[in-house]
């Protein structure tokens, strides 16, 4: 993990979150405001962070093989089988960069979810 691409990806966030500001509320800053767009921004990149590293998009290799089995005969001269095509597509998922898109997301939940709880007490 790399200090200053971490500090960069959190900073690019937080500017995200500050335009989202901008288009959705205006210049009209309230904490409930900076709450709703730090959320909306950090469950934006946290969830595809997570699909990422726990490699869940594997889940739709099968279901593609299965659709070109069905309309392509070329396709099923070329993979008869499946494991063939699975070992074809060897995605490798640069983690180290997933990893500090994970945590500067759930940096900014948590700074939302702070920060809606003073709101609401």
């Amino acid at each position: 993990m790399k200090p200053f691409r971490m500090a960069s990806i959190f900073a690019g966030m937080v500017v995200l979150a500050g335009l989202l500001q901008l288009a959705v509320y205006g210049t009209y800053v309230t904490a409930t405001n900076v709450s709703n767009v730090l959320f909306v921004v950090g469950v934006v990149f946290f969830l595809p962070c997570v699909v990422a590293l726990t490699s869940a998009f594997k889940v739709f290799h099968g279901i593609r093989y299965a659709m070109r089995v069905f309309i392509s005969p070329s396709f099923r001269r070329e993979y008869p089988r499946y494991k063939e095509y699975k070992d074809d597509r060897k995605d490798k998922v640069a983690s180290a960069v997933f990893v500090e898109l994970l945590i500067a997301s759930a940096v900014l939940i948590l700074a939302a979810g702070i920060l809606a709880l003073r709101v609401a007490s």
